[in-house]
């Protein structure tokens, strides 16, 4: 992406948010609009005509939200201003500025090589609220503080180029090894499900169907497996997708803990009663 401030050209990162992995190709040109806020995350609206400068022609407004300021005002999530650009967008046009086609958000990371990492960048759902027709895209924390000091400052206006990239975590989405590792996750988990339902059934009918600690464990076995075959962490998820899978993730907890009761219960004959209490304390410990 390139930025013109006061007759400077500045070239920095920009890519897709992380899960973007359908965006066609493009290439903005226009002007670069500064999104303002109010506390509780308020968008305000544009209120200042933009006039175009003679002999040049502008297609496309691009969007550019400070994610570091806007949390100052109590925006926690890209989502939450993402569902108040239509009427900004529809604003803009109003006041003279060529159709926004691309909002633009700093990233939450401090790295600016490999920023949009979905540990910093939870998606929350953005893209079940992007706006028809305009493009989501992330720059560096520390080239978004710069290109907002120069709005502030300077009072000049910022043009940009923005040409599509995907990114490095998109790129890793899409290579045959991720596809891979997604398939073999999902084959394993499934034969391993299979064969817990299997010993769950066994365990279910030599008990007669009373609930004891193996099938507690074979149960919570269960949950992690279908859980993390379908809900795969690394895939772009809903927030109920990530719920299941850090759901998922207690229950491995939980077994593995009635594992080792199970294994300190078993040796309990074998050791002397002092040594058994230690097993018993470790194994609470543990959990």
């Amino acid at each position: 992406m390139s930025l013109f401030v006061d007759n400077t050209i500045t070239t920095v990162r920009m890519w897709d948010l992380f899960g973007a992995t359908d965006v066609p190709d493009y290439i903005y040109w226009g002007p670069v609009y500064r999104l303002e806020f109010k506390p509780g995350c308020k968008v305000i609206m544009p209120r200042y005509p933009w006039k175009p400068i003679k002999g040049l022609e502008w297609n496309d407004t691009i969007i550019f939200v400070h994610f570091t300021e806007a949390e100052l005002l109590h925006c926690r999530t890209i989502t939450q201003i993402i569902k108040q650009l239509p009427p900004v967008m529809d604003a803009l046009v109003d006041i003279g500025y060529p159709s926004p086609r691309l909002a633009l958000f700093t990233s939450k990371a401090k790295n600016e090589i490999t920023f949009g990492s979905p540990q910093h960048e939870a998606p929350d759902n953005y893209f079940l609220h992007q706006p028809k027709g305009l493009q989501l895209a992330l720059i560096g924390r520390e080239t978004g503080k710069w290109l907002n000091q120069n709005f502030l400052n300077d009072k000049v206006p910022v043009f940009a180029q923005a040409t599509h990239q995907v990114g490095p975590w998109n790129e890793l989405l899409q290579q045959p090894a991720w596809e891979f590792l997604r398939a073999f996750t999902y084959i394993t988990h499934s034969l391993v499900a299979a064969y817990a339902i299997y010993q769950l059934s066994l365990q279910l009918y030599y008990q007669r169907f009373r609930p004891n600690i193996h099938c507690a464990a074979y149960l919570l076995s269960l949950i992690y497996l279908v859980s993390n075959a379908v809900c795969q962490y690394g895939d772009l998820q809903t927030n109920m997708g990530y719920v299941i899978i850090y759901l998922s993730w207690i229950a491995y907890s939980v077994m593995f803990c009635l594992i080792v009761y199970l294994w300190v219960r078993l040796l309990r004959p074998l050791v002397k009663s002092s040594f058994f209490n230690f097993l018993n304390v470790t194994a609470l410990l543990n959990s």
